[in-house]
């Protein structure tokens, strides 16, 4: 191929070395199907990559990307609900044990919610409009001077409340069978912290 793409490039790795070592793992998955343990709710960002931070292989993890990582509340209407859809599959059929929010730091989502108009123009702004009511309490809040990275942290905590908005998030937690937790990684230090709903604190991962 005369200009072989960087994704033509990837491939050629993946389909020659990656695929040949772990070839047993493939072909079971095929015939067998998936059956992760942990869903993770994180951002499109080229920097993030939960299977790597989590060291999982292939079947693992049930993932979902979006910018920001956001989970956004229940509601029923005519309009599109990919991540509403993922939740609803990996909870219900999948029955992970684990749905884990995945933000990071240096967040182009989050600086983007930050400089959000008060009509959103673009799709980013839209769907950043999910956590407009926790960035106005922070942008009202002069005791926080990193605002980015507060908001980091409360747009995971906003997610983590829009899980119990669905009913069978609730069914599921209530009974034990699933557990709700919010993780940011530090992309440069590559330190992770993690938010548990009893807890209500942020703690270093020990």
């Amino acid at each position: 191929m005369a200009h072989e793409t960087h994704l033509g490039r990837g491939y050629r790795v993946f389909r020659d070395k990656t695929y040949v070592e772990s070839k047993e793992r493939y072909q079971e998955l095929a015939k067998q199907g998936q059956a992760p343990k942990s869903m993770v709710v994180t951002c499109s960002d080229s920097r993030v990559s939960a299977e790597a931070i989590f060291n999982a292989e292939p079947g693992d993890l049930f993932v979902v990307r979006n910018v920001a990582g956001l989970v956004p509340p229940y509601e029923r209407s005519g309009s599109y609900h990919g991540t509403s859809a993922a939740l609803e599959y990996a909870v219900k059929h999948l029955k992970v044990e684990n749905v884990a929010v995945l933000g990071h730091t240096h967040c182009g989502g989050i600086a983007a919610a930050l400089a959000m108009p008060a009509e959103p123009e673009t799709f980013v702004e839209s769907w950043m409009g999910i956590i407009r009511e926790s960035r106005n309490k922070l942008m009202a809040d002069d005791s926080h001077d990193c605002k980015i990275e507060a908001l980091e942290k409360a747009a995971i905590e906003q997610s983590l409340k829009n899980l119990m908005t669905f009913d069978f998030v609730q069914t599921s937690v209530a009974r034990g069978n699933l557990r709700l937790v919010g993780c940011l990684i530090d992309i440069a230090t590559g330190e992770l912290q993690v938010f548990e709903k009893g807890d209500q604190i942020w703690k270093d991962f020990e």
